[in-house]
């Protein structure tokens, strides 16, 4: 990865510099004197810095390293200290995260008692692990790209969800994306734009493959489009082509890959193309990476299309444009699509620690402040998060790839 540092000296950097800048600080008369407790909080990433996912990992700690930089390693009343956790392991191959770092990470975070807030999981698939235990520990939890619509609310493919996923009984989890019912939406339209009218739906084993693939299946059928059937396709490489065969045999006008960047989708794509060439092709926000990105060919290039929050730089507020110039300035790279929420992430921890004064150093005060914030003028533009932790944006870009680049086709905006 040009121009970045390597995840063990990311790290390293992040800990060592964040440890100086964070502080006590010149103390202020007034509010500062009502401060019980720490004056130095510590923000947590748990980001995988290895396996396929590595890539927008590292992006996403560097960005929330951009924010906290920019902010001068404070907020409010309190210095800010920041620890990068790797949630993936060298040998991390599929899911992009490693179930026993994830949990590691989660547990280490609530032992801290200067811990004021964690930013991740980049997977649905790690946030709802991480999620229950950071609750238990009463820290803020925010997301940056983790859409799985049961973290949040009814309709996800689970029991009890969302409630299960707090055992206190309070929310401590946000997000700063819209989740999979926003893209659900979004990627049903663009089925309709493209003249779609019998869709077949596949998706992965994971949480999120499965979740977003029922998200469609249901607002398909309630948009007048036919679901063919709706598929857990199988990672092994050598069933791609049967895979495409039964397809094929279903003759569908479209077809929806629901997976993450870790499953066989350029191979099952790939093969559909080939058994299927007049067929439109839908890949999700998580297939929206440069890993993926980098394999789709000439032919696949042709019929997919591909949604991811993320919108046409000409269209972005000048906070975003602002971000994508300092970050390509620091790291000597565009950034992968999900940076940006990342660093927005962390800018709104921080505005939710100073809003509340002396109490930032106060888990629950900065939870119940975060879940209700109104955000104006970020990089994501002016949004609110309401009390379950979901964001108002209700916005998709629809793209199309060429030369392992995605192109901004259209502005897909989800009616409230």
């Amino acid at each position: 990865m040009r121009g970045a540092l390597r995840p063990a000296a990311l790290v390293a950097a992040c800990c060592l510099l964040f440890a100086a800048c964070g502080g006590d600080g010149p103390r202020a008369a007034g509010e500062d004197d009502q401060i019980e407790g720490t004056r130095t909080l510590t923000v947590y990433t748990s980001m995988p810095l290895h396996g396929p996912a590595a890539a927008t990992g590292r992006d996403a700690v560097n960005a929330v390293k951009l924010a906290l930089e920019e902010a001068r390693g404070r907020a409010g009343l309190f210095g800010v200290n920041f620890v990068a956790l790797d949630a993936a392991t060298p040998e991390t191959e599929t899911e992009g995260w490693d179930r026993d770092r994830v949990l590691d990470n989660a547990r280490r975070v609530i032992s801290d008692s200067g811990a004021i807030a964690y930013i991740g999981e980049l997977s649905s698939g790690a946030s709802a692990l991480s999620v229950p235990v950071l609750n238990q520990g009463g820290v803020l939890m925010v997301s940056p790209s983790s859409t799985y619509v049961g973290l949040t609310r009814e309709g996800g493919i689970g029991r009890g969800e969302p409630e299960r996923f707090y055992p206190s009984g309070q929310r401590t989890f946000a997000r700063v994306v819209p989740a999979d019912h926003v893209q659900a939406a979004a990627q049903v339209r663009l089925m309709a734009e493209e003249d779609v009218e019998r869709v077949y739906v596949l998706h992965d084993a994971g949480l999120y493959g499965r979740g977003l693939a029922e998200q469609v299946e249901t607002v398909a059928r309630r948009e007048g489009i036919e679901v063919l059937s709706v598929e857990q396709a199988s990672d092994d490489p050598a069933d791609a082509r049967g895979i495409a065969r039964d397809v094929a045999q279903a003759a569908p006008d479209g077809v929806l890959y629901a997976g993450d960047v870790g499953s066989n989708a350029l191979g099952i794509l790939d093969a559909v193309n080939e058994a299927s060439p007049e067929t439109s092709l839908f890949a999700p926000d998580a297939l929206a990476t440069t890993r993926f990105l980098d394999g789709v060919d000439v032919g696949l290039e042709r019929r997919l299309h591909v949604t991811s929050p993320t919108i046409d730089r000409r269209r972005l507020p000048s906070a975003a444009r602002d971000f994508h110039e300092r970050f390509r300035a620091t790291f000597g790279k565009a950034p992968e699509p999900y940076a940006v929420y990342a660093y927005e992430s962390m800018k709104a921890v921080l505005a939710a620690i100073e809003q509340v004064g002396p109490r930032g150093n106060d888990r629950s005060a900065v939870t119940e402040q975060f879940l209700g914030l109104e955000r104006r003028g970020t990089a994501l533009g002016d949004y609110a998060i309401d009390r379950y932790g979901d964001t108002s944006l209700r916005r998709y870009g629809a793209y199309r790839v060429s030369d392992g680049r995605l192109v901004f086709d259209e502005l897909l905006e989800v009616p409230t």
